[in-house]
């Protein structure tokens, strides 16, 4: 738990949008990259405001996860609700965080 505290201090936030569809996704990807002149230790994507995501977007959305972690920095879903981490868990984008349910979620890639 430590951990994830420490990388969100340490980290980016950026507010994902509300329809995570492949255009959205790919100008979400755009500001991400642009925040590695930062060197942040954790990129942090706000879910508060997400009510859909189609399979264009998760799978952008999974490629932002493994550019990210080759740029050598941690991802985590902030307040994601139960539908986004359930599709998010189908798509094995979630890290194990044991029993600990924060309200970030480490992500992986595959």
């Amino acid at each position: 738990m430590a951990e994830i505290i420490n990388a969100l201090t340490d980290g980016v936030t950026f507010k994902a949008p509300k329809m995570m569809s492949g255009p959205n996704v790919h100008r979400l990807k755009q500001q991400v990259m642009g925040s590695f002149e930062q060197k942040p230790k954790a990129v942090v994507i706000d879910f508060d405001e997400v009510d859909y995501i189609d399979v264009h977007g998760l799978v952008l959305f999974q490629d932002l996860c493994e550019i990210i972690r080759v740029y050598g920095a941690k991802t985590f879903a902030y307040r994601l609700k139960p539908e986004m981490r359930y599709l998010l868990e189908e798509f094995d984008l979630l890290a194990d965080l044991g029993t600990v349910k924060p309200a970030a979620s480490a992500l992986k890639t595959a």
